[in-house]
């Protein structure tokens, strides 16, 4: 009997390991069994014990087991000491945690869950999500450097702001921004990190007399075939030092070696287009290797063409604020370039509109193909990602829909009329209590008076003011919304109340900016535009508009029209 139950035994542990062995094997996500190996208390190294073919598939490291990760990969103590610090602190502790964490050296981006089955071990569970968080890094820094252009009328400091995004969004030590002028010359207008003396020797090159890399990337001259050129036209070399030193002259192309001479081991230069005519370069180096991949080189490639733009939008608004300083008898003759200039800022907000939906369109819809067509085949974690990139990519669309909006009520003739308020907002909170009809709000109006104004703009304006009241007032049981005025001296004086969650006054400078929000956005929707909007209108029609609050006892908007209409 003890015989049959030994065997019974056996044959169920072997069972069981090989169900065990099975699902080790064909798991998606990578898995690794370590042994952590701690120096006075501090995670130091570990020890591969065991890995799935998953783990060798994601990584492509290969024969692991046994071998402590500092031979595996060189220098990983010193480039990501924080993943030590995790493993170590759950193998000692015991309590599980998951992150998301780059390895610079590998140069990968994962999603990790790591736990302890007993104390100085863990067992890492990952997967790879270095195209997403790439995707991710391209879109931040384009929306990054579309609110600088919408939030700067200065050249020199809208530049000096991209600027930093880009050193920002690449690490490295020096950006420099310089573009082409009437004389052929490309002088720095914008730089961080380069030496004084390095800006007065580069600055004065000319494309009528120098030969280097910045003017071949200036004058389009640059040959993809070439390893040290991209197709978009950029220049990139990661080892200046060690390329210099092993090639022939015929393959270095012409260049004057300047970066090198001075200690930059990483340079990238890419061209500022609008359209194909290239207006200047960004300029990148580091003393480092390795600090420009081809990837970003090729995302600022898109940054590029965004940058001309802008840069061709702020000439001509620079241009225009001479016209209207010159004498009175040159405006006839400028007139037409007022209104190419006004072409051009138009095309500047539907080119950066097109530019950035059209890769939107791309992410929205190819996470939806996943989620539809192979929804059974993702977990969990995996789904609601696809659900997190969905999300943020409709509510960049919305954003740039409102800023649309934001841009083309400055150009929008107006048609002044006298208008009904009481009958205006009653019409206007109508159409926003249909979107909400399961809520009970009460809403009052005190009788204010006409206003002479553009109708469409002016429930534009009400539209946004009462939506925010509607909104803030979500928390409440018993919400309630007021609009009223009054005349006042030669203008009216218009509110709209409300007893929602209200503001901490120290704030309300920043109400009215493109973008600003005093709310988390998972705490109220929205994308920030409402409010400048309503005072662009408010503005255009030569009022005021103003705001009072306080935390969690409603707010107040105020808003003026003259009572014989005005604006521009």
């Amino acid at each position: 009997m003890k015989k049959k139950q030994k065997k019974f035994t056996e044959q169920t542990a072997c069972e069981s390991e090989e169900r065990y062995r099975i699902l080790f094997d064909n798991m998606l996500d990578g898995l690794a069994y370590c042994k952590m190996l701690y120096h006075r208390g501090n995670p130091v190294d570990f020890v591969y014990r065991e890995v799935n073919g998953a783990f060798e598939t994601l990584t492509g490291l290969k024969d692991v087991v046994g071998k402590k990760v500092s031979e595996v990969i060189p220098g990983i103590r010193e480039s990501d000491p924080e993943l030590f610090e995790i493993y170590g602190r759950v193998a000692m502790t015991g309590v599980p945690e998951r992150f998301e964490t780059y390895v610079e050296a590998l140069d990968m981006w994962f999603s990790v869950s790591v736990y302890s089955p007993e104390k100085e071990y863990f067992v890492a569970l990952f997967d790879v999500i270095t195209e997403r968080k790439r995707a991710e890094e391209a879109l931040r820094i384009s929306y990054r450097l579309l609110q600088i252009a919408l939030s700067q009328t200065d050249l020199a400091q809208l530049l000096l702001e991209c600027i930093k995004e880009i050193k920002n969004y690449t690490g490295c030590a020096a950006v420099g921004i310089r573009i082409l002028d009437e004389k052929g010359k490309i002088p720095y207008q914008a730089y961080d990190g380069f030496s004084r003396s390095f800006f007065e020797l580069e600055s004065p090159l000319s494309i009528h007399d120098d030969t280097c890399m910045c003017i071949n990337v200036i004058k389009g001259t640059t040959d993809p075939k070439l390893p040290f050129y991209t197709e978009g036209g950029s220049f990139y070399m990661n080892g200046t030092t060690r390329f210099l030193a092993t090639v022939s002259a015929d393959e270095k192309g012409e260049t004057r070696n300047v970066c090198n001479q001075v200690g930059y081991e990483s340079v990238a230069l890419v061209p500022i287009r609008f359209n194909d005519p290239i207006l200047g370069l960004i300029h990148i180096a580091d003393p480092r290797e390795n600090m420009v991949p081809l990837r970003k080189v090729e995302a600022l490639e898109k940054v590029g063409m965004q940058l001309g733009t802008t840069v061709l939008q702020m000439k001509a608004e620079d241009e225009v604020r001479k016209l209207n300083a010159e004498l009175e008898t040159r405006v006839r003759d400028r007139t037409a370039q007022l209104e190419a200039a006004n072409r051009e800022l138009e095309a500047f907000s539907y080119s950066v509109s097109h530019d950035l939906r059209a890769p939107l369109r791309a992410i929205d819809g190819f996470s939806k193909v996943l989620m539809d067509k192979y929804s059974v085949q993702l977990d969990n974690d995996a789904q609601r990602y696809l659900d997190i990139i969905r999300s943020n990519t409709q509510q960049m669309g919305r954003l740039i829909d409102d800023l649309l909006s934001f841009s083309r009520i400055g150009k929008q003739e107006m048609r002044l009329s006298r208008i009904n308020m009481e009958r205006l907002a009653r019409e206007a909170f109508e159409q926003i209590q249909s979107q909400h009809p399961d809520r009970l709000i009460d809403f009052k109006v005190e009788s204010p008076p006409p206003a002479s104004g553009d109708t469409n703009m002016i429930k534009i304006a009400l539209t946004n003011l009462l939506s925010n009241a509607v909104k803030f007032t979500g928390p409440r049981n018993e919400p309630i919304i007021e609009f009223g005025g009054s005349a006042e001296n030669n203008e009216n004086v218009y509110y709209v109340k409300d007893n929602g969650v209200g503001f901490d006054m120290k704030y309300a400078g920043k109400l009215f900016g493109v973008f600003q929000r005093l709310h988390g956005r998972d705490e109220f929707e929205g994308t920030g535009v409402g409010l400048a909007l309503v005072q662009r209108i408010i503005i255009r029609h030569g009022g005021r508009v103003r705001a009072e609050g306080a935390v969690n006892e409603g707010a107040v908007f105020h808003f003026t029209l003259p009572i014989k209409g005005g604006g521009s």
